[in-house]
């Protein structure tokens, strides 16, 4: 009887090389033809045959030549019609289709560019489609971060020094967007605080009138900011100091300070210790009454001056020059128990001010110290400190010996000053 027919062709081909590799390729094969086809009546030769697709909303990224001009508008998006067989079209490669718009070497102006697509799959074709992008000029600038507290602090504490890091953000975008930048702001919320506020902060560019302009790039786009929160603050006077001589025979008569006071924050040890704020004022060649703008100079310790700066409106008026006789000198830093013997022990002070000034003055208006901070026993010459009252100026400090004695041994008490 002969062996053979199907089943014995069937069993040959199955046991050779590589049958089974073949038949699993054979059972995904009309696995797929069943899928392509489910629900309709495909064939293997229509899933073959070619159509068409449309992809709606594909994003086009524009090339432009940045630093010079800029695209207007959010990025722009087009019908794509790409033509294949289905099964191609099928291919969950399509979604890496990239569409770009080449617009560099171009200047501000409005143009129709051919959208590109590139990593399109082998056998895929598209219909040419055009978009349209408008360019105008770029521009950026340095603009410093101002950090806008929100909230309130907790009861008895107020916010001090504002500080952001870094300090400065560029702003970069259309050039009529960037030249309406008034400020790059930060915003941080301070409510119920009773000790520093620390945050990264997005930062939004803003208008003179604090609105947002959208479409500029912030670089870095958040900052570190950082905000004090202390004990509430201390109202102290505003004092100046008057540095340098007037032009010709003026001098100074008197000066006022807008405000005449200025609040202080703090931590309350070093609140304890400040009574005034003060400013300097040179008034070097000055020839009639002026106003500065003078900043104020804040102890180590203090967090913030509200306000950190003050009008100081300087008169002037004739002047005229007195020299005040046998100053008593008095030795300031002797260590305890060392003595100093001071030569000459009074001095000549001659000072120069308003004449309304120098004639009411008193001799207590006027005191002279010598300085020995420091200094080993021996013999020095050293300058007179003279303190005036603030309206006047002292022409030609002067200078004396002292000889500074150690303490006996075991000596205690104060410094002793004697004259000579």
């Amino acid at each position: 009887m002969k062996k053979g027919g199907r089943l014995g062709r069937l069993a040959r081909m199955w046991n050779r090389e590589n049958a089974v590799p073949k038949l699993i390729a054979f059972v995904l094969a009309v696995l797929l033809w069943f899928v392509a086809g489910a629900g309709t009546t495909d064939t293997p030769t229509s899933i073959l045959s070619p159509t068409a697709r449309v992809m709606h909303g594909v994003t086009v990224q524009v090339l432009f030549d940045e630093g010079a001009v800029i695209p207007v508008g959010g990025p722009p998006q087009v019908d794509l019609t790409v033509r294949g067989t289905r099964l191609d079209l099928m291919s969950p490669v399509l979604g890496r289709i990239r569409a770009v718009a080449d617009a560099r070497g171009l200047g501000q102006g409005v143009y129709e560019l051919p959208v590109q697509l590139e990593d399109v799959p082998p056998g895929i074709t598209y219909d040419p489609v055009y978009v349209t992008v408008r360019l105008d000029r770029a521009a950026q600038r340095q603009i410093r971060v101002s950090v806008q507290t929100a909230g309130v602090p907790k009861p008895g504490f107020a916010v001090g020094t504002i500080t952001s890091s870094p300090a400065q953000v560029t702003v970069s975008g259309r050039e009529a967007d960037v030249a309406r930048v008034d400020a790059a702001l930060a915003r941080v919320s301070v409510d119920g605080a009773d000790q520093a506020v620390r945050s990264r902060m997005s930062v939004v560019p803003v208008d003179r009138d604090g609105q947002p302009i959208a479409g500029l790039r912030v670089d870095p786009e958040a900052v570190d900011v950082s905000v004090a929160v202390d004990p509430r603050g201390k109202t102290v006077p505003v004092a100046v100091e008057i540095r340098g001589t007037p032009a010709g025979d003026l001098a100074v008569d008197s000066w006022t300070a807008d405000p005449a006071r200025v609040t202080v924050a703090g931590p309350p040890e070093v609140l304890d210790k400040i009574d005034r704020m003060t400013g300097v004022v040179d008034v070097s060649g000055l020839n009639g009454d002026h106003t500065f703008t003078v900043r104020l100079t804040a102890p180590d310790g203090v967090r913030a001056v509200d306000p950190d700066t003050v009008q100081v409106t300087v008169h002037l008026a004739p002047g005229k020059t007195s020299t005040m006789s046998q100053v008593p000198v008095k030795v300031v830093g002797l260590p305890p128990g060392a003595g100093a013997a001071v030569k000459p022990s009074t001095v000549n002070v001659t000072l120069r001010g308003a004449a309304s000034h120098i004639t009411a003055m008193k001799s207590s208006d006027v005191a002279a110290t010598v300085d020995v901070t420091g200094k080993e026993p021996g013999t020095y010459s050293l300058p007179v400190t003279v303190q005036v009252p603030s309206w006047a100026t002292v022409a030609d400090p002067p200078t004396v010996e002292v000889t500074i004695t150690a303490a006996p041994a075991g000596a205690e008490g104060d410094a002793a000053a004697t004259g000579g």
